[in-house]
C-alpha cells in the first residue's frame, strides 16, 4: 500500500466526518474537564500511584520500558476495538460508547493533574501534553470513531442484509488498529524523548 493512499484515506476519513469528531470533541472536553475539577478538589497528595492507566503510570514509574508501554497499551486497545466490535450488534452501543469514553476522559483528567503535579511545570508540560494529552485525544477519538462506525454498520447489516460489511470487517479493524497503533508508538517515544532530555 503506498503512503499517499494511506494518507489520502486519512484527509478523506476526517473530511467526511467532520460533525462526529465535533462531536467527539464535546464528550472528551467535558470529561476531561470534569477529571481535572475533580482531582483539584481531592485532598489526596497526588503522586504516580494516582494515573489511572495501566500502562502510563508503570512506564512513568520505571515498572516499564518504552516497548513494554507500547506492547501493553497495544494489546489493551486491540482486545477493546475487538470487545467494541461485539458490542456494537446491541441496539444501545452508542450509549455504552459514549460513556465509556467519558470515563476514559474523565481518567485522562485525572492523570493530566498528577503528572503536572509531580513532574512540575516544564517537565510537567512536555510529558502531559506532549506525551500524553494530545495521543490520547487521538486514541480516544479512533476508538469512539470505530465504535460508531460498526454500530452503524451493524445495524445496515440487520435491516440490508450482510451487504454493508460482509468482507470489510478486518480492513475496517486494521485501518483504525493502525492509527492507533501509531498514536501509541509515537507517544512511547516521545515520553522516553522528554525524560531523557529532563532526567530531574
Amino acid at each position: 500500500m503506498k503512503s499517499s493512499y494511506f494518507f489520502d484515506n486519512i484527509k478523506r476519513f476526517f473530511s467526511l466526518n467532520k460533525a462526529l469528531i465535533i462531536s467527539i470533541i464535546i464528550i472528551i472536553l467535558l470529561g476531561f474537564t470534569t477529571g481535572i475539577f475533580c482531582a483539584l478538589k481531592s485532598n489526596e497528595t497526588l503522586s504516580l500511584n494516582f494515573i489511572q492507566g495501566f500502562a502510563l503510570r508503570n512506564l512513568l514509574c520505571k515498572n516499564y520500558s518504552t516497548l513494554g508501554f507500547i506492547l501493553i497499551k497495544t494489546l489493551i486497545l486491540f482486545g477493546l476495538l475487538f470487545l467494541i466490535y461485539f458490542l456494537s450488534y446491541l441496539r444501545f452501543g452508542y450509549v455504552l460508547f459514549i460513556t465509556g469514553v467519558l470515563y476514559f476522559s474523565f481518567l485522562m483528567g485525572v492523570d493530566i493533574c498528577v503528572i503536572f503535579t509531580f513532574f512540575g511545570v516544564l517537565k510537567g508540560l512536555l510529558i502531559g501534553i506532549l506525551g500524553f494529552l494530545i495521543w490520547q485525544i487521538l486514541i480516544l477519538s479512533f476508538v469512539l470513531i470505530f465504535g460508531f462506525r460498526m454500530a452503524c454498520y451493524n445495524r445496515q447489516m440487520h435491516i440490508y442484509g450482510n451487504c454493508q460489511i460482509r468482507g470489510n470487517e478486518l480492513k475496517i479493524l486494521l485501518f483504525f488498529g493502525g492509527l492507533i497503533l501509531v498514536s501509541i508508538i509515537l507517544q512511547g517515544f516521545l515520553i522516553w524523548i522528554i525524560c531523557k532530555i529532563f532526567v530531574f
